[in-house]
């Protein structure tokens, strides 16, 4: 089984449109990055995902696409969005809005007040990025 994501509108993206900036998470697919846009210099979480270790395992191809589809058609604050997408032969790239996690500000706070979970609402609600 082949998996194919297809640029929507304009030029096709690449991993040289961007500039890597850190690793910010590692799982058994792949990796998160950190990265800027080299054309609007916006920040993005860039999530690399090896199509050889989903096609080993059945099932995930299946997954990644609902996971894709999903995080294009949903418009919720508490869901990260996806913003672009775009693949190699080897790889699979989700390029999704970067920071205002409540899982990080949760990570370097040993409390979280409900005023912080205010304006981290708040700045998730009100951000626009394309």
């Amino acid at each position: 089984m082949k998996v194919d994501f297809r640029p929507v509108r304009g030029e096709p993206l690449t991993i040289e449109a961007f500039d890597l900036l850190k690793v910010i998470g590692k799982g058994s697919f792949g990796k998160v990055m950190q990265v800027r846009k080299k054309d609007t210099q916006r920040i993005y979480a860039l999530k690399t995902i090896r199509k050889a270790h989903i096609a080993q395992r059945p099932g995930e191809i299946t997954h990644i696409l609902a996971e894709r589809t999903v995080l294009a058609l949903v418009n919720n604050p508490f869901i990260v969005p996806l913003k672009f997408s775009f693949q190699t032969p080897d790889k699979l790239y989700l390029g999704m809005s970067f920071g205002g996690c409540i899982i990080t500000h949760n990570e370097h706070n040993s409390k979280f007040y409900e005023s912080q979970w205010r304006r981290t609402i708040l700045s998730l609600t009100t951000r626009r990025e394309i």
